[in-house]
């Protein structure tokens, strides 16, 4: 799995792109390296956007290895939005996931079809804060 980062620190907000199959452990490498990184500060609004991946084969103890991570580190995501960009006609996954992360987390997870969605949705977001 490859992945880009962009940190847009005055904004409060990065972008990571995703390409090629989505795994667990390429996913947990992604999200160690963004809370790691010295431009992430916990609360940052995260745009991640799956549409150039496929989590056709992802399986579900793949989902609750993922779920199960970002939970034990969810001090260090903060109470921030989290807008998910899924690929097309392969939402049911990310759901899945959503639904297993989101109760247990500071962060407000959405799902979207579309960047330009999640981008108003992240928008309003920075607006009402």
């Amino acid at each position: 799995m490859q992945y880009t980062t962009d940190f847009a620190p005055k904004e409060k907000l990065v972008t990571l792109t995703t390409h090629e199959h989505l795994t667990a452990k390429g996913l947990i490498e992604m999200l160690t390296n963004l809370i790691g990184a010295s431009h992430w500060a916990p609360g940052m609004d995260l745009l991640i956007d799956h549409r150039d991946s496929s989590v056709e084969n992802f399986s579900l103890n793949e989902l609750n290895q993922v779920s199960r991570w970002v939970i034990s580190h969810k001090d260090r995501f903060g109470q921030g939005r989290c807008a998910i960009v899924a690929p097309k006609g392969q939402m049911t996954k990310i759901s899945m996931w959503i639904f297993l992360t989101k109760p247990d987390i500071d962060t407000d997870l959405q799902m979207f079809q579309s960047a330009t969605a999640a981008r108003e949705w992240l928008g309003r977001a920075v607006e009402d804060a």
